[in-house]
């Protein structure tokens, strides 16, 4: 699997954006727009997530190792799939998601884009160790 990437921007999308790392050009998939937070021929690095389906091979980028680990614990969450997950992490942040689970707050994570109620219940059982 793909777990960091470093090279130089060299397109971007709403969603997403090429980075060239050794002549070889990874699509990376961001939860917002990352056109605001990066411009093409910017030097880079990223954690990366590599996501594997019947039909598709997806690459998820993050700025910090703690906003993969939420990422990769929202995933485990019953309902929350990899998209959800990296949307989440990327409007609110992986501390603010830790302090609202911590402390139940429905508020805060009802949200959160892809988080219904039923997911909400799953972040907050007494039992889940999702944080």
């Amino acid at each position: 699997m793909i777990g960091y990437l470093s090279g130089q921007v060299f397109a971007m999308d709403a969603k997403s954006l090429i980075l060239m790392v050794g002549g070889v050009g990874y699509e990376l998939n961001f939860g917002c727009d990352p056109r605001t937070m990066y411009q093409v021929g910017q030097d880079l690095a990223v954690y990366t997530y590599t996501n594997v389906r019947e039909d598709a091979l997806e690459l998820y980028a993050f700025q910090t190792v703690g906003d993969k680990t939420v990422f990769n614990k929202l995933r485990g969450v019953t309902g929350i799939g990899a998209k959800s997950a990296v949307t989440m992490v990327a409007s609110a942040g992986a501390e603010t998601i830790i302090r609202a689970v911590l402390s139940k707050d429905e508020k805060m994570l009802l949200t959160l884009p892809g988080c219904g109620t039923v997911s909400y219940t799953h972040l907050t059982l007494p039992t889940t160790p999702y944080v």
